[in-house]
């Protein structure tokens, strides 16, 4: 089945108003000067040729239209009438190449909405201060990652240096790690350096916890 009707090979101008709507359409084509497509043909060219064909976007809104009467969307046949609400959307349809940009749509659409406002937030105001000129990036990454915990991987690979002892917080990749957890993290690293097995490694003392923690205190406010 046919769904939308065949359309001759260009606009049929026999009509003196269609010939004289055609003509002032392509009055509005700008001819100034465009880029060459591949073929030949300028973009002036070919906007006065999509108006003589019958393919520029006005007319494609127009074969849409009449497919969507002919199949009865619009309830527009002989039977049925032209309703008010055959009309009405008719109009929408009609009016649609002329509505508003997305882009103003969802403006409007955003000042409309009654959410709260984000600027007294202080995660927001810490993040617009590190976008300031002045602030290095080294700065600003480490201004970042403060007041994060330690990514998993680097807390197991701190315990399973540990285990080589107390001796282990004067290796620089040992400080480095320890310098990067969070409190809760600095708990958990203590609780496990003690339950070591001594088959395993040798746990680590109250007193060697403490120099851990004091440790920590000192390379992670150096961060």
């Amino acid at each position: 089945m046919e769904l939308i009707p065949a359309r001759a090979p260009a606009r049929n101008t026999d009509s003196p108003v269609e010939e004289r709507d055609l003509r002032d359409r392509l009055s509005t084509v700008p001819l100034a000067p465009t880029a060459a497509t591949d073929i030949g043909h300028d973009r002036a060219w070919w906007a006065r040729q999509s108006l003589i064909d019958g393919t520029d976007w006005q007319s494609i809104g127009e074969a849409a239209l009449a497919v969507l009467r002919q199949y009865g969307f619009l309830c527009l046949d002989a039977r049925q009438g032209e309703g008010p609400k055959a009309q009405e959307a008719e109009k929408a349809v009609s009016e649609a190449w002329n509505a508003p940009s997305w882009r103003e749509a969802a403006l409007d659409y955003h000042k409309s909405r009654s959410v709260p406002s984000h600027r007294d937030d202080p995660d927001l105001q810490r993040l617009r201060k590190l976008l300031d000129d002045r602030v290095t990036l080294a700065a600003a990454w480490a201004a970042m990652h403060r007041n994060r915990p330690a990514p998993e991987a680097m807390l197991e690979a701190l315990v399973f240096s540990l285990r080589r002892g107390v001796g282990e917080l004067a290796q620089p990749d040992t400080q480095r790690r320890l310098s990067a957890l969070d409190a809760d993290q600095l708990e958990a690293v203590c609780l496990r350096v003690q339950a070591f097995q001594p088959a395993i490694a040798e746990p680590w003392s109250a007193e060697d916890a403490d120099l851990l923690i004091s440790a920590w205190r000192k390379f992670h406010g150096h961060r």
